[in-house]
């Protein structure tokens, strides 16, 4: 019933008003209304595939063989040769269903403790602003977010529990997971979910080259180095300039993922400094204006601005 309820709530949500500005778990000292019912549902059994259905069962099997033999070695035996393969049917399918009865309620124990952890959290830790209330409410305007979860059994006493978090304005989620014993996997995922609303925002990284466009030349000869002569006419063809010190240090640092550029981390790079330019080694710092060195190719990085 709570699955059902819960789905409900996301499907008749996409029509409500989002501001994508703001952000997912919303402003620092703003209530986030999570609804109360927390439905998990078995996602696999990794456990019982690997060891149920290939080592368990085998020997379960020949067990179940053995007592068949003996059944028949019986004069008079009440089974007959025709009837073991439904017997060993019926052993297989009575295990089949002590090992889908086991695990129940185990969706129901993973979303109780995430959610007493949660509180148990708030109990023992101090925070500016408690963001995180449970509401139970079939009204989607009075609930900012939904939960759902996803277990498996892995080996032995560990399962992969996921947390999926809707916020049923944007529709957007976020994943939050854990492998380990029940009790562990539930408290580590109460911890990320925690974590991720508490946790104080910080102001935003400006970028020194915001609404610049980072410019390289395609290789030459299967190098992307480029001659001194030719750099400030290359940016220059791109109505561009060289990068400046600074602006190399914060390429360097952000890494490609931020700035779209894969460096050389062991390479040398032209940047422009106190109008004059310079040759610099990426991984060690070392920089020398160009004419006191021998070095008279680098890696040229353009800057566009705008």
């Amino acid at each position: 019933m709570h699955i059902f309820l819960l789905l409900f709530l996301i499907l008749i949500s996409s029509n409500l008003s989002a501001d994508e500005k703001v952000p997912f778990c919303g402003k620092s000292n703003e209530d986030m209304i999570i609804l109360g019912v927390f439905p998990v549902i078995k996602a696999g059994n990794f456990k019982d595939f690997v060891e149920t259905n290939q080592n368990n069962r085998t020997s379960l099997i020949k067990s179940f063989s053995d007592i068949s033999t003996k059944l028949l070695s019986i004069e008079g035996a009440p089974i007959k040769p025709d009837q073991i393969e439904k017997l060993l049917v019926f052993f297989s399918d009575f295990h089949d269903y002590m090992i889908s009865a086991s695990d129940k309620g185990i969706g129901l124990a993973l979303s109780d403790l995430t959610l007493s952890e949660i509180e148990a959290i708030y109990a023992r830790t101090s925070v500016a602003h408690r963001k995180i209330h449970f509401h139970q409410s079939g009204n989607p305007q009075d609930i900012d977010f939904a939960i759902y979860g996803r277990y498996s059994f892995i080996n032995n006493d560990n399962v992969l529990f996921t947390a999926i978090v809707t916020k049923l304005s944007t529709q957007e989620q976020r994943s939050f997971s854990a492998t380990g014993p029940i009790t562990s996997a539930a408290q580590n995922v109460a911890s990320q979910i925690f974590q991720s609303f508490q946790m104080p925002k910080v102001a935003r990284f400006e970028s020194p080259l915001e609404g610049s466009d980072l410019i390289v030349p395609p290789s030459f000869n299967g190098s992307s180095s480029v001659d001194a002569d030719s750099a400030l006419a290359l940016c220059h063809s791109q109505n561009a300039r060289i990068i400046y010190h600074n602006e190399l240090a914060y390429v360097k640092a952000m890494g490609r993922f931020y700035t779209g550029l894969p460096l050389d981390p062991t390479g040398y790079y032209f940047f422009f400094q106190d109008k004059q330019l310079n040759i610099a080694h990426l991984s060690s710092g070392g920089h020398y204006p160009v004419g006191s060195t021998n070095l008279r190719k680098a890696h040229l990085i353009c800057v566009r601005d705008k």
